[in-house]
């Protein structure tokens, strides 16, 4: 008995040193896969989402947790008299997470990083914990190592937003009520409902979990069902008044309406133009939008784990397991707040993020399940007709041939036509039935004997793994991918022949399948995130650094809309008072307000947009502007350097009258000015005409500055009758010097000039404008 027992602790001590280390290690990869790049400034892709919650976050290290009553502040730049503006679209949780790393670890990009990756580790844990329970250790391990690389995972537990901070929670009810469907205890309803209201005041999205438990506590056969069902709609009664209650005690009853406004704008069942964006709405067909969904869960997600998790559920639909059906709430999840929200799914792509449960527990299982086949196929197979089977080849033969055909038209770069699709196709369809026949022969000595037949069918399995490439049909293909998929699959199919013959131990077999499996998707997802690593939006992070050393605090600056500068993503790092102006009405108006304004900032929009041509006209005109990092800055304490102004009015045709022609330099453009037109119309214009500009030296015309109106953006045929038009340009002066400057109008259709009334034309139905001189 001793000796017994010394075997028993030995093996007992192996297994546990085995399940000592695995998680372990899995957690330790998780972590380092998250804390890649730590202090890169938030450049990445949707960076304004960090930006944003790290300014709500900084504001209560600012001015303290009593003073913001836990309220979100939006103002990026400090706030000395109170005047505090909140945000209520989403619940505080996640930023107050968020400052309590900033308190420990300074306002860094590190720090908001770090509480994103500490809520993603518990996931980790969950997701474990979970798929253990159910399960058991094999699960588990899988399940953990797809979150800890999943490309969703990899890349968006880094980035800080509300929607997917909650995910902890919802898995940690969903655990509770696990444990409560096997052991009926009190605390565990408790524990559920505790989780359920912490996870709804990181996210609205908590409460969706509350329909898909619901749903199946109601579909069990449990007689206590009810108590979930109360505990779970209890709670979440009480933590959406306990919100509202918030929201009116901080911002009173207009910011309910606006929250209600904001649910409708999020749904897409009405939009409020005063929500978020004028006329935030998105016009997309439902064909669309699974089309862009299916896309991005092709690359967030990757193929592979796509696969495993179809093949998980046409398990479930076949078998009905008890335990797999613990999944079905966070796919309910999942799916509902994707199709619910679609507005904001259709704009963000990790709203995907929702489904990471359900699809990591369903691929997870849907692994093993699959490296099990070849210890279970024999048994399996006595149940399947033979027509199935066949059908089954005939399946192999599609997979073949799509896989092939992806390979000559995506690597090879072949022309694929009806000729080249017959002879792949039938060409596989011959290999595959004479291989099917050969490995058939050595169980019987009978050709074509049916259950040799059924049971060597199990060899060709692992071909359904070929649909993983069909992501390359989408997306560039991953380098040498195909190769290491087909290398994969082969090794598989002789794995599978080996455990039907039974000629290797049956739980190796599984770890080398499984192993395989996991090689494949860590090509797939190490790929996709380190592309996703290498997007950098750098512009709003330099301009929020530039603008904090141009200014000083109480100095706020002023921005067109479309620059960045006034998003998040630049007022994190600016601090400053940043508004937006919409026209020239909007400006003087700022302007005259109590508040100090430094700068006035713009981008090319000012030329190209015809509705900013009266605001790019005066700014040019009055302030003094300089050409930095792609980006307008006017001086509002300064005046311009005027190079040319037009000081009379020419008439040409008595139909179009030139008020006004200016010429500004601007700092930082080396041989460049900027030209603005006033024009005003005379009479009704039903002709589209064109202006040509002429900078003449010693009788020669140099260059010129020929163009339709608003660089054909206002043609004069749309211009109204006594309704000014400004246009402004940027011109390209060739050489310094002194040109005399000639202007006139003409018609493409014709090719004649429009006459000039005014003592001014030079014969040549121009008109002389004046001297104007280039320095540089």
């Amino acid at each position: 008995m001793g000796k017994d027992t010394g075997v028993h602790l030995g093996g007992l001590a192996h297994k546990v040193s085995t399940n000592t280390l695995i998680f372990p290690s899995i957690f330790i990869l998780a972590l380092l896969v998250r804390i890649r790049d730590l202090n890169r400034p938030f450049t990445e892709y949707f960076r304004y989402i960090n930006c944003q919650y790290a300014v709500y976050a900084k504001n209560y290290v600012w001015y303290g947790y009593l003073n913001t009553k836990l309220g979100l502040i939006s103002t990026p730049y400090y706030v000395y008299n109170g005047g505090y503006e909140y945000y209520f679209h989403h619940p505080p949780l996640i930023s107050i997470w968020v400052s309590l790393f900033f308190r420990l670890f300074g306002i860094t990009e590190a720090s908001v990083r770090l509480a994103e990756i500490v809520l993603s580790l518990v996931t980790l844990v969950m997701v474990y914990k979970i798929s253990k329970r159910l399960w058991g250790d094999t699960v588990a391990y899988v399940s953990s190592l797809i979150f800890a690389l999943l490309p969703m995972t990899a890349y968006y537990d880094r980035i800080v937003a509300p929607d997917y901070s909650a995910i902890p929670f919802v898995l940690l009810t969903l655990y509770f009520y696990i444990l409560w469907s096997e052991h009926p205890k009190s605390r565990y309803l408790v524990y559920m409902g505790l989780s359920l209201f912490v996870g709804t005041w990181f996210d609205w999205q908590a409460y969706i979990i509350v329909l898909g438990i619901g749903i199946h506590a109601v579909l069990s056969d449990r007689p206590d069902k009810h108590r979930v069902l109360v505990v779970l709609f209890g709670t979440a009664l009480l933590a959406f008044a306990s919100y509202l209650l918030f929201v009116f005690m901080v911002g009173g009853r207009e910011q309910i309406v606006e929250l209600y406004h904001g649910f409708l704008t999020r749904t897409g069942i009405k939009v409020y133009h005063g929500f978020d964006r004028p006329g935030a709405r998105y016009t997309f067909t439902i064909l669309q939008f699974l089309v862009l969904e299916l896309k991005r869960a092709l690359n967030l997600f990757t193929s592979i784990i796509l696969l495993f998790t179809v093949f998980w559920a046409g398990y479930y639909v076949i078998r009905r397991p008890v335990r797999d059906g613990y999944i079905l709430p966070l796919f309910f999840h999942g799916l509902v707040s994707i199709f619910v929200f679609k507005q904001g799914a259709w704009i963000h792509d990790f709203w995907l993020y929702q489904l990471v449960p359900a699809m990591v527990l369903s691929s997870g299982r849907g692994i093993v399940l699959f490296a099990e086949l070849p210890n279970r196929w024999v048994s399996v197979s006595k149940g399947i007709h033979l027509s199935l089977v066949s059908l089954g080849l005939l399946f192999v033969t599609l997979i073949e041939s799509v896989f092939t055909l992806e390979i000559l038209a995506v690597v090879y770069k072949v022309r694929i036509d009806y000729v080249v699709e017959f002879v792949v196709v039938l060409v596989w369809f011959v290999l595959t039935f004479v291989t099917w026949i050969a490995l058939s022969l050595p169980d019987k000595e009978r050709l074509l004997d049916t259950e040799s037949l059924k049971v060597s069918f199990a060899i060709f399995v692992p071909i359904y793994l070929l649909f993983g490439y069909s992501k390359n049909l989408i997306y560039p293909y991953v380098p040498k991918y195909g190769i290491l998929l087909v290398i994969g699959v082969l090794l598989m199919m002789g794995l599978f022949w080996l455990g039907i013959r039974k000629k290797s131990s049956e739980r190796v077999l599984k770890g080398i399948v499984i192993f395989l499996i996991l090689v494949l998707f860590a090509a797939q997802a190490t790929y996709v995130v380190s592309i996703r690593d290498r997007w950098d939006y750098p512009v709003e992070y330099k301009w929020g650094k530039r603008i904090k050393s141009m200014t000083s605090p109480d100095e706020g600056v002023l921005v067109i809309p479309g620059t960045g500068i006034h998003s998040y993503s630049s007022t994190f790092y600016s601090e400053r008072r940043v508004e937006l102006v919409w026209n020239l009405d909007d400006l003087i108006t700022k302007l005259q307000s109590p508040n100090r304004y430094r700068y006035f900032i713009a981008n090319d929009a000012l030329f190209k947009n015809p509705k900013y041509s009266e605001l790019a006209c005066y700014l040019f005109s009055h302030y003094n502007s300089t050409f930095v990092d792609g980006m307008y800055v006017f001086d509002l304490h300064s005046t311009s350097d005027i190079v040319f102004s037009l000081n009379r009015t020419v008439d040409f045709d008595r139909k179009i009258r030139l008020i006004n022609m200016s010429m500004v330099r601007i700092g930082g453009l080396n041989n460049s000015m900027v030209v603005c037109y006033i024009w005003l119309p005379l009479a009704p214009i039903k002709q589209d005409y064109t202006v040509f500009v002429h900078f003449v030296k010693n009788n020669s015309i140099e260059f010129q500055q020929d163009h339709p109106p608003c660089a054909g953006k206002c043609p004069t045929s749309t211009w109204q009758m006594g309704t000014p038009v400004m246009e402004v340009y940027l011109l390209k002066v060739p050489s310094n010097g002194c040109y005399e400057l000639y202007l006139g109008v003409w018609s493409p259709d014709t090719g004649k000039r429009l006459p000039v009334n005014c003592v001014c034309n030079d014969g040549n139905t121009r008109a002389f404008l004046g001297d104007v001189c280039f320095t540089g």
